[in-house]
C-alpha cells in the first residue's frame, strides 16, 4: 500500500516540490556537460540516480527513527516553511541561470563556507555534485507532501524502526517512476536539442519556485491577504453561547474556504472530510497553534472566543487553504442559521 501510495504521489501536486527540484538538479548537470563529447546515458542519468538513491536511503533510515523516537523527526511548520523558501530562492536561481534571462545571475552562485561546502561536495550551491544531490534526496524526507504525511503517521503509529523503515522505503521506491521520467529528461535528449530544451526548463523551474515560495510564505503566515475573496456574513447556529461553524474539506481545500464567524464567542469548527488524498486532511491554523488531521467524516475544532480581524488557515504544503473572517456585532439570540441585518 505504501508503494501505491508512492506512485500516486509522483503524479500529486507533491511533484511541485520535490518534482521541481529535481528536475532543476537534472537540468543544472545537463548545463555543465555543454562542451565536450556526448557522455554515455548511464553518465547522463546519474545524478537523477543518486538524488533516488538517497532518497530510497534517506526514507529508510529516517522512517526507521520515526518508528524509533516518534514526532521528534518531524519538522515544525516553521522549520518546514523555511525550507520551502529556500528551496524556491534556489530554483528560482536555477531556472534563471537555464533560461539566460540575465548574463549575471546566469554566471553567479551562492557558496557555502569553505568547510561545510568540502564536507557536501563544492562550495557553489547550484553546481552539480553527487554528495549534494545524494544529500537532497535524503532531506526530501522532510519536505511537505501530503502523501508522505500520511504514510510518516502510519509509520509512527507502528512503533517499529524495522517496519517505519520499510514502510517509507516503499513509499520513496513508489515516487521513483514519476521522478525518474521527470528528472531524466534533460539528460536523454540529443545535444542539439539540448539549450532549448533547457530554456523551457527553466522557466518551469521558476514556475515551481513561485509555487513553493507562495505557499513557504503562507506556511509562515507572512502572506498577505489580498485577492481572498470576502467571506458572506457569518452563518452559524449559536446553542449555549458557542457558534457553530460547518465547512467541508475536499480533495482540492476547504468549502467554502473563506468564511466568517463572530467575534467574542467561542466556536466549534466542524469539517466534513470528504476525500484523503491531498495535503488538505492536515490542517493548520498557525496563528492559534492548531495543526490536526482530519478524520473522514466530520471533525470537531474548538477556537476560542476571538477578536475581530482575520485569520488564515491551509494545508501542510501551503497550496490550499482559506481565511476566517471575524467580525463584530452580536450573534443573533434565536439558535439556527445566522445572517447579519
Amino acid at each position: 500500500m505504501a508503494g501505491l501510495l508512492g506512485l500516486a504521489a509522483g503524479v500529486s501536486t507533491c511533484i511541485a516540490l520535490t518534482g521541481g527540484l529535481v528536475l532543476a538538479l537534472s537540468a543544472a548537470a545537463a548545463a555543465d556537460r555543454t562542451d565536450g563529447p556526448d557522455p554515455s546515458i548511464a553518465t547522463r542519468l546519474r545524478p537523477i540516480a543518486v538524488f533516488l538513491t538517497g532518497r530510497v536511503a534517506g526514507f529508510a533510515l529516517l522512517g526507521a527513527a520515526l518508528g524509533a523516537v516518534g514526532s521528534r523527526v518531524v519538522l515544525p511548520p516553521l522549520a518546514i516553511a523555511v525550507l520551502m523558501i529556500v528551496v524556491a530562492i534556489l530554483m528560482t536561481i536555477l531556472g534563471v541561470r537555464l533560461t539566460g534571462l540575465s548574463p549575471r545571475i546566469a554566471a553567479w552562485s551562492p557558496t557555502l563556507p569553505g568547510g561545510l561546502g568540502t564536507l557536501i561536495g563544492g562550495g557553489e550551491v547550484t553546481a552539480y555534485s553527487d554528495v549534494r544531490a545524494g544529500a537532497l534526496g535524503v532531506a526530501s524526507f522532510f519536505l511537505p507532501c501530503g502523501f508522505t504525511q500520511a504514510v510518516q503517521i502510519y509509520a509512527l503509529s507502528t512503533g517499529s524502526p524495522l517496519v517505519a523503515g520499510g514502510i517509507m522505503a516503499a513509499f520513496a521506491i513508489g515516487t521513483v517512476p514519476g521522478l525518474l521520467t521527470l528528472g531524466g529528461l534533460p539528460s536523454l535528449l540529443p545535444k542539439a536539442s539540448r539549450p532549448a530544451l533547457l530554456q523551457t526548463i527553466g522557466v518551469i523551474v521558476i514556475g515551481f519556485a513561485v509555487l513553493n515560495g507562495v505557499a513557504g510564505l503562507r506556511l509562515a503566515g507572512l502572506m498577505p491577504d489580498f485577492g481572498i475573496a470576502a467571506a458572506a456574513a457569518p452563518s452559524v447556529t449559536v446553542s449555549g453561547g458557542v457558534q457553530t461553524l460547518r465547512t467541508a474539506q475536499v480533495s482540492d481545500g476547504y468549502v467554502p474556504a473563506n468564511v466568517s464567524i463572530y467575534a467574542g464567542v467561542p466556536t466549534r469548527w466542524v469539517i466534513d472530510s470528504r476525500d484523503g488524498g491531498s495535503c488538505a486532511v492536515f490542517l493548520q491554523v498557525p496563528s492559534l497553534g492548531i495543526a490536526v488531521t482530519l478524520r473522514p467524516g466530520e471533525n470537531v475544532i474548538d477556537l476560542p472566543a476571538l477578536q475581530a480581524g482575520r485569520v488564515q488557515y491551509m494545508c501542510s504544503m501551503g497550496m490550499y487553504g482559506g481565511q476566517l473572517t471575524v467580525v463584530d456585532g452580536p450573534p443573533p439570540a434565536a439558535e439556527g442559521p445566522s445572517a447579519r441585518g
